[in-house]
């Protein structure tokens, strides 16, 4: 029985995931910075490398939170409000180009940060998407035993949250971490 639950389950993810463009999560996005420092683009190289998140030039973190409303039925109980929230924090370089830097430098960086930060809400979107996702799974949920809707309703959100993550570790294989993306200096 807990094995067919999970497979409805599982389908009803799929079937669901078409209408995750209807759910509306809170966003809530931060940027924190990290300073580099030089004139040269091998001056930034190395202190990108040196100071940079968790050894690379930018990282994003997001976490879902989901909070759902139900009501007992005859059959069982329904969730009748559904919601989620995302925190996304960015954590980019900056640099204030001093007098001597070069032209060149200066455009490579321009050119850098653009696709760094295009690629870095490439991670942002596929926390929103899971949030969506959660939303309309979770708010789907009906005809459930009472005494179980919050486990599935766990079960849910944690197995889309894991599914994100591993999105998440292809999309960076795919992108080479944002390099196929221009998101290399210089």
């Amino acid at each position: 029985m807990r094995a067919a639950s999970l497979r409805c389950l599982s389908f009803a993810l799929m079937a669901l995931s078409s209408w995750t463009a209807f759910a509306t999560p809170q966003v809530k996005t931060t940027v924190k910075y990290y300073d580099v420092q030089g004139a040269s683009a091998r001056d930034l190289s190395e202190q990108l490398r040196r100071k940079g998140p968790r050894g690379f030039a930018a990282y994003t973190a997001w976490n879902v939170k989901w909070d759902y409303s139900s009501a007992r039925d005859g059959k069982g109980c329904r969730v009748t409000r559904a919601s989620t929230s995302v925190a996304v924090e960015y954590t980019m370089p900056r640099w204030q180009p001093p007098a001597n830097a070069d032209r060149a430098t200066r455009q490579s960086w321009e050119r850098f940060i653009k696709a760094l930060k295009a690629h870095e809400d490439g991670h942002r979107d596929i926390g929103i998407g899971a949030a969506r996702a959660i939303e309309n799974v979770v708010g789907n949920l009906t005809r459930v035993p009472c005494d179980e809707l919050s486990r599935k309703a766990s079960e849910a959100a944690k197995k889309i949250l894991y599914d994100a993550r591993k999105k998440e570790a292809e999309y960076d294989r795919r992108t080479q971490h944002g390099v196929q993306q221009g998101a290399r200096f210089p």
